[in-house]
């Protein structure tokens, strides 16, 4: 089976440290997935929560996260790499 799965949920952050090339915080969104999977169509609510999260450098950044919800299809920890413009 294939299929497409579109998540949109804007997020609202807290940053506890927010130095220039770190920062670590708290992040809560609310929004709606759209999901195609073979002959079937969905659209369901989707939430995501972040109690601790982290990221390091400027322009390029990594970033770790503890957390979970269908927003971002993960439970437990989030690592990758992001760019700030």
């Amino acid at each position: 089976n294939r299929g497409v799965v579109f998540n949109l949920a804007p997020q609202v952050r807290f940053n506890w440290v927010s130095r220039p090339a770190f920062r670590m915080y708290s992040s809560a969104g609310v929004g709606f997935t759209l999901a195609s999977l073979g002959k079937e169509n969905s659209v369901e609510a989707s939430f995501q929560f972040v109690p601790i999260g982290m990221s390091a450098g400027k322009d390029v950044f990594f970033f770790a996260e503890i957390g979970g919800g269908a927003a971002s299809n993960f439970l437990g920890y989030h690592l990758g790499l992001g760019y700030r413009f």
